[in-house]
């Protein structure tokens, strides 16, 4: 038991040691799924395109279940991303994890403002372009928080004491 908490002892003492989620690369064998998963939503896209043109009878729930499904997981993964922030005091975490929430965010007003999803209309005064700004809105700001996660990810990171006092 003693040598088990020598060791744990240790490795709180070596602040150069970072394993988690954010610092390690890739396996061979996860690269290798990310690339058979992409190529089997390719020919995915590629089956379906002929029908491209084909409408499908309306729905108007569907709207409202994609919106709350994306809802759920862009703030599960927000919060992930916030709890490894707290761990890892990266500045490029943190700027993922608030491009998670914003989107999670973004999806209520789009929600909400949405024809036909719970007015005919759309609710909260919505015009007849207002969802589309929304959407707009929404899905350019996101692109901008992963170029800045690009931008920061290698950057050094400071205690978390002094990230604070530096901005």
């Amino acid at each position: 038991m003693a040598a088990a908490r020598g060791t744990i002892m240790a490795r709180k003492d070596t602040d150069d040691i970072d394993v988690g989620l954010a610092t390690l690369p890739p396996t061979s064998r996860q690269t290798w799924s990310a690339i058979a998963v992409t190529a089997i939503l390719l020919a995915g896209v590629a089956a379906v395109a002929p029908f491209a043109d084909t409408p499908l009878v309306r729905i108007d729930s569907f709207i409202p279940m994609v919106d709350a499904t994306i809802f759920v997981t862009d703030l599960i993964t927000s919060i992930l991303l916030f709890s490894q922030f707290s761990i890892y005091h990266s500045r490029a975490l943190l700027a993922l994890a608030s491009g998670y929430l914003f989107t999670a965010l973004m999806i209520v007003p789009h929600a909400l403002t949405f024809p036909g999803a719970f007015s005919p209309t759309g609710l909260l005064g919505a015009g007849l372009q207002t969802t589309a700004w929304l959407y707009w809105f929404w899905h350019l700001a996101f692109p901008l928080v992963l170029l800045a996660y690009g931008w920061l990810k290698d950057e050094k990171r400071a205690p978390f004491g002094l990230w604070l006092a530096q901005g």
